[in-house]
């Protein structure tokens, strides 16, 4: 896979804080950039889950682009990339309360259920 992510060492700039999500490709932690102590969300994807599965590369490439041309205050963007030998991290703004795109999908759900009744 060709990439464009930075080959520097992501754990000279950030400090991965706590776990947040974890999933069958990937994992979120809440870190803290070591230059101006601003909190950010680091996804970390495993290159070999990646490779042995052609959808979920397929699927990470397509997340990647869409990232990095959205730009809004509260949706999630790509700010940078880094990578290692074994994985991808996907710098992203962390929100605390969840992004406006969880939002919507509880509030459709609930008007959903409501009309429903």
């Amino acid at each position: 896979m060709q990439s464009n992510a930075e080959t520097q060492d992501i754990f000279q700039f950030y400090k991965l804080d706590r776990e947040l999500y974890k999933g069958p490709m990937s994992k979120v932690y809440e870190a803290t950039s070591l230059k101006n102590n601003q909190k950010y969300a680091i996804k970390v994807i495993e290159k070999a889950r990646l490779d042995a599965n052609s959808v979920a590369n397929g699927n990470f490439h397509n997340e990647i682009f869409i990232m990095k041309i959205v730009r809004h205050p509260y949706l999630l963007y790509l700010k940078e990339m880094y990578e290692d030998f074994q994985s991808y991290f996907m710098v992203l703004p962390y929100f605390k309360h969840g992004n406006l795109f969880e939002r919507w999908i509880i509030i459709y759900i609930l008007i959903s259920w409501l009309c429903a009744q």
